[in-house]
């Protein structure tokens, strides 16, 4: 399943359209296959993600327990006034999510990636900014990206609990 996101940047209204059906697939593909200890989504797949976070997060049982933690690459918010404006988050999640962003990003104003994070509590989100284009960053070896991903991807794996970086 796909989902469409128009029109495209710099608009306050926007339709995801496809987007009940791409959900009613996960959520079939959930229930065959889930829960998973994690999720990863680029752009539209870590909207997607997110959306679904924030459903499980609202009560929607058959997405709850989905997965435990996120990884959010060049993921961005629904817009204020689209029809999933209204699904977003009514208090901050506590999900422990990884959100990594360039802020020169090509395809998406950097101020359009900000928002995302703030749908997660600040006490379960990393913030990884880059300067890599529209993509995921290179985590390298011994750069501050690479320990604060690998931090955040041990405490994942142990069951810990994940303290962010200061970063705000």
């Amino acid at each position: 399943a796909y989902f469409e996101r128009l029109p495209f940047n710099n608009c306050q209204y926007e339709t995801w359209e496809g987007f009940d059906e791409t959900l009613s697939k996960f959520k079939d593909f959930l229930e065959e296959n889930g829960p998973f200890d994690g999720v990863v989504g680029f752009d539209q797949g870590g909207e997607f993600i997110a959306q679904v976070a924030a459903r499980a997060n609202a009560g929607d049982d058959s997405l709850s327990g989905a997965f435990r933690f996120l990884i959010l690459f060049t993921s961005t918010a629904p817009k204020h006034l689209a029809p999933l404006g209204t699904c977003r988050p009514k208090a901050p999640m506590r999900l422990p999510a990884l959100l990594s962003w360039c802020d020169s990003d090509p395809n998406h104003p950097f101020q359009e990636y900000e928002e995302l994070p703030l749908f997660f509590h600040r006490d379960f989100r990393e913030v990884i900014r880059h300067d890599e284009g529209h993509r995921p960053p290179t985590f390298r070896k011994g750069t501050e990206a690479f320990e604060r991903f690998s931090r955040f991807l041990e405490a994942m794996q142990q069951g810990d609990d994940f303290i962010p970086s200061d970063h705000e």
